[in-house]
């Protein structure tokens, strides 16, 4: 699975799907190292130059540069613009690195507003770079029977190119043969769900690599690329084969890397320190956050003021601008902020720590935990976390007492034991079967749990069958009669295993507990 774990709602499927019996788990990066699933061949460009173009207009015009450097930059500005429109146009990296082999690509939209502008100018893109379309629309303001209306006659053979644009369908459940192409062209806000959308082009097996054509609306955007380099990054350790050489890098083409190269160029030769801060102070608007070194000349700039602060050369006028705006000086590794404003998002919704197993960000909190009571931690870090009230010390025991106080609320309203479909608390019980089987539950949460008639087996079913005996007992005060009902039905076989030596202890002395009378007068 690319995301067994589903931040957003707290849901581990291995627990969910399969009672936590997890043989092996096989993240997406494993899977591109062994290449099991085909590496996407990823193209990068923007579709909408002139507004940042025109906002290097808008500078120019603000700056205080001579003349002749004004007429330089100027020239480039226009450069710039007809490039765009003719050798780094969309249509042009379309047939430049599309193949024409291909005849059905996922168009990914932010909103259906943006589905509804962005149709006509695909279509447009694809019509000049010379393929013939047919054009489809998937989205949740549809009904279902229009969706799979849709979906039937997107999947048919035509010789011409399918594509289907989406909002929110398609991302998780649904695959769609033949996809060997995507267009992103929405800022990607969620790892798993760029992932999710990233899947609909996987097929383990196939030898044809999906080219995902990632279009950003702006040169500081979130990309696609940020969310697969993100999961190669966790790439465990792990022993190879002899002479085999796994993927570890992607192949990324297009235009992007020259026409930011080429923005930056025309930025370096205007004013820098003012024209840099006024950058800062607009990706602080629009991002929330300061940006980090790998994100960039801004991100390097950033880092170059705080290492000018701590020499002593940056000078009082600049430091105090920086100061009014609340720019963070202490914090230089972009990697630490990053975890930071995760975890920061995380006890905002949810109003806690993350627990064990629920993310990474449980593993980087407990790095923090170690640093802090080794004295690693600087104060800055420290004060950080401190002001979104991070906890310093886990408290394993009121966690675990928590859990079992909300299972026993749920077993008095429903009368019986959450089972594993049954969201977090059913997987929490699978939880503690398991540790209870490996000998890793303490005595006195056993008997904890024993006390309250907490049922150790995994049978849902018998589980079932034996709370439904209890109701019954409860309400008629006699127990079913062998030819009564399928109850009946059921105590008959329990009597008979009984009898043949087959039932277990366990199941035996539920039985007993509730005064169950093995024969029949």
């Amino acid at each position: 699975s690319a995301t067994p774990i589903r931040p957003e709602e707290m849901l581990d499927t291995v627990e969910v799907y399969f009672k936590g019996n997890l043989f092996h788990e096989l993240s997406l990066s494993m899977a591109w190292y062994y290449k099991i699933l085909p590496v996407p061949v990823l193209v990068q460009s923007v579709f909408d130059l002139n507004n940042q173009l025109d906002k290097v207009q808008r500078m120019l015009n603000r700056s205080d540069c001579t003349s002749e450097r004004r007429k330089h930059i100027q020239d480039k500005i226009d450069f710039a613009r007809l490039d765009f429109r003719g050798s780094l146009s969309a249509s042009e990296l379309i047939r430049r690195y599309l193949p024409k082999e291909v005849k059905k690509m996922l168009v990914f939209c932010k909103d259906k507003e943006d589905l509804q502008h962005m149709v006509p100018e695909v279509s447009n893109w694809l019509g000049q770079a010379g393929f013939e379309t047919e054009i489809f629309e998937i989205h949740n303001g549809l009904s279902n029977r229009e969706n799979e209306k849709t979906l039937r006659r997107f999947r048919r053979e035509t010789g011409k190119l399918h594509v289907l644009f989406s909002i929110n369908m398609l991302i998780e459940g649904l695959h769609v043969e033949g996809v060997d192409a995507a267009m992103f062209l929405r800022r990607t806000e969620s790892y798993v769900v760029a992932l999710q959308q990233l899947g609909r082009c996987l097929k383990a097996g196939s030898d044809r690599h999906p080219v995902v054509l990632d279009f950003v609306n702006n040169l500081s955007g979130r990309s696609v690329y940020e969310a697969m380099s993100r999961e190669l990054v966790y790439h465990p350790a792990i022993r190879a084969p002899k002479n085999f050489k796994g993927f570890m890098e992607f192949e990324v083409t297009g235009f992007l890397s020259d026409i930011r190269a080429r923005v930056d160029d025309m930025l370096a030769e205007l004013d820098a320190w003012p024209v840099m801060y006024e950058r800062l102070i607009e990706y602080k608007e629009r991002e929330g956050r300061w940006p980090q070194a790998a994100e960039g000349k801004l991100g390097n700039w950033c880092n170059t003021q705080r290492i000018a602060r701590k020499k002593g050369t940056l000078s009082e006028d600049y430091i105090s601008q920086l100061d009014r705006i609340g720019f963070e000086w202490e914090v230089q590794d972009s990697r630490w902020m990053q975890y930071y404003e995760e975890l920061k998002v995380f006890m905002a919704v949810e109003h806690r720590c993350p627990k064990r197993g629920e993310n990474k960000l449980n593993t980087w909190c407990n790095t923090q935990r170690q640093a802090w009571k080794k004295g690693l931690l600087s104060e800055e870090r420290t004060r950080l976390l401190d002001s979104i009230g991070f906890r310093w010390e886990q408290d394993l025991d009121s966690l675990w007492t928590e859990n079992w106080q909300q299972v026993l609320a749920y077993y008095r309203k429903h009368e019986h034991w959450p089972k594993s479909q049954e969201g977090r608390l059913g997987a929490w019980c699978n939880t503690q079967r398991r540790s209870r089987k490996q000998g890793v539950l303490s005595p006195l949460r056993i008997r904890q749990m024993d006390a309250e008639g907490f049922i150790w087996t995994v049978d849902e079913k018998w589980q079932e069958n034996y709370e439904m005996l209890k109701r019954f007992y409860t309400e008629n005060q006699r127990w079913p009669t062998a030819r009564e009902n399928k109850l009946g039905s059921w105590c008959f076989v329990q009597r008979r295993s009984m009898k043949k030596g087959e039932l277990s202890l366990e199941r035996r002395e539920l039985l007993e507990r509730i005064g169950f009378p093995w024969s029949l007068k």
